[in-house]
């Protein structure tokens, strides 16, 4: 049963390969947010930091190798992972402002942060995909 799931995994086309890893990319996000404030004590708005280093971290090494099926051989990989922080940027500008946006006008709460986070992810993933998918990863077979 797993193999055929990653086999089915494997044969999806580029785009839902994307939207999975942009939740992965989620999940992290969130859950380092959510921890530095809830836990942490750490502003809502200055956590969103290093939850995106950290998450776009896992995301790019997900996108390079198997949204985008760059090979290794194509470059260091922190050379690239800067050149999808730059890509992105317009993107996570957008995840930002709507996340910040909710959270100024409604409160930092867990259920708001939340919300707030989900918003900030659909603001930026048309842009991140269109960066992505046209610089960072431009040579990528299709």
């Amino acid at each position: 049963m797993f193999k055929r799931l990653v086999a089915r995994l494997a044969g999806l086309p580029r785009l839902p390969r994307y939207l999975l890893v942009g939740h992965v990319g989620f999940q992290i996000d969130a859950l380092v947010t959510l921890l530095l404030t809830q836990q942490g004590g750490v502003d809502a708005r200055l956590s969103r930091i290093p939850a995106f280093l950290i998450a776009s971290i896992a995301t790019y090494a997900l996108n390079r190798y198997w949204t985008f099926g760059v090979a290794r051989a194509e470059g260091k990989f922190f050379r690239g992972w800067a050149a999808y922080l730059v890509a992105t940027a317009v993107g996570a500008l957008c995840n930002y402002l709507a996340y910040a946006a909710v959270v100024t006008y409604h409160g930092d709460s867990f259920w708001n942060q939340l919300a707030a986070l989900v918003a900030g992810s659909f603001a930026g993933l048309a842009v991140s995909y269109f960066a992505n998918s046209r610089f960072v990863f431009a040579s990528a077979k299709s």
